[in-house]
């Protein structure tokens, strides 16, 4: 090939494997027109210089290679199908979250907004409040609807219910049915909404004197402790010291206790033998069948005592004979030996012979004439 000087253009041989240009756009062959960095205007336009007629080109310059080339397309290749396989991703992804799309989002905007129109032209039927006893009311397109209270029913809420007709209340408690609810009368000893709670009758402290209270149902037990009885152990036991003597039988009281006596006994605790033969008796003791005791006389209807002026043992034979028991070693006790007797004092002075059936009959100062205290009771022993 020929080269052209008056176009600037220079043509490489045929056998070459590029080819070159130069644009000098009229410069001066000396100016270098290439950017700063680069040596000449070839290397900034990355094509490769023209080679002087007469020497060989190099591999380097006139073959690039072709691994490198190839290597190239594929990293563009690759990330050409990375972005395409992250935006296929993206469409999925959005797909499956809403697969109705835009176009859904649409008819439920369209959706809200007829809805809204529609509501805004909706009659308020509950304005008028149809619904009684403190219900609910709902407005609804053509009509209303009523949510009842606890204990009412009807389109308006305006019935009662019969509450009692569940039997609510327990333990035998009576239902009272009322408007909007119920009562539960409770039974004695139960309490609560429903009479289901039992009442403790052992929280007042009913039991007294340390007795310990047993809650039952309705009730309560209280266990005394000893020597107290009664509902609460309010009262004492006088019985338990076992007062009462010679077998007699001990019935306790308010306050205090009694003593049933046997036979031929007498006195508050049964400590005296009683020997009585209608007019004369004998207060005291039995002690292997030797009785002693005070002398008492029964005279005018009362029982009396006599006094120990001038008695001795010879007044005490008599009086013992006279009521059949030992009497010939009796003896006359004086100065109230045997306890101080109460009431009258009958006979005073007394001197008996021995012979007498009765001291009544001995010389005496006189029925009801004496001037003695009970301190000064006689007394015998008769053996």
């Amino acid at each position: 090939m020929t080269k052209r000087k008056d176009n600037k253009v220079i043509a490489s041989p045929q056998n070459q494997n590029a080819a070159y240009a130069n644009v000098a756009y009229g410069s001066p062959p000396d100016v270098n027109l290439a950017p700063a960095g680069t040596t000449n205007v070839y290397e900034s336009l990355r094509i490769s210089q023209p080679i002087e007629r007469g020497t060989t080109p190099s591999k380097e310059s006139t073959n690039p290679q072709k691994s490198q080339v190839i290597r190239r397309l594929l990293i563009a290749l690759v990330i050409v199908g990375i972005l395409c396989a992250a935006l296929v991703a993206i469409v999925v992804w959005s797909l499956a979250l809403n697969p109705k799309g835009i176009g859904q989002e649409q008819d439920l905007n369209n959706e809200s907004l007829v809805s809204s129109r529609k509501a805004s032209n909706l009659t308020d039927h509950c304005l008028s409040k149809p619904c009684r006893n403190g219900a609910t009311c709902v407005t609804s397109v053509a009509s209303f609807q009523c949510f009842c209270s606890s204990g009412y029913q009807g389109t308006y809420c305006e019935n009662d219910i019969d509450e009692c007709l569940n039997s609510p209340c327990a333990m035998g408690a009576t239902c009272r049915n009322s408007y909007g609810g119920f009562h539960c009368s409770c039974s004695r000893g139960f309490t609560g909404t429903y009479c289901q709670l039992e009442i403790s009758e052992c929280s007042s402290r009913p039991c007294q004197n340390g007795g310990t209270c047993v809650d039952m149902v309705n009730s309560y037990q209280c266990l005394c402790s000893a020597g107290y009885y009664g509902t609460n152990c309010q009262e004492v036991d006088h019985c338990r010291s076992r007062p009462c003597q010679n077998g007699a039988i001990c019935r306790n009281a308010t306050f205090t206790y009694s003593c049933s006596c046997p036979s031929r006994y007498t006195g508050k605790n049964c400590e005296s033998a009683l020997v009585s033969s209608h007019t004369y008796r004998l207060v005291g003791i039995n002690i292997g069948g030797a009785y002693g005791g005070r002398v008492e006389v029964y005279y005018n209807g009362v029982w009396g005592t006599v006094c120990d002026d001038g008695w001795g043992n010879t007044d005490a034979k008599v009086f013992c004979k006279s009521l059949g028991l030992s009497y010939s070693r009796a003896l006359g006790i004086q100065n109230a030996y045997f306890g101080p007797g109460k009431g009258k004092i009958w006979l005073d002075d007394i001197a008996c012979k021995g012979s007498e059936s009765n001291i009544g009959s001995c010389r005496h100062s006189g029925w009801g004439n004496e001037n003695c205290v009970h301190g000064e009771d006689a007394g015998v022993l008769c053996v």
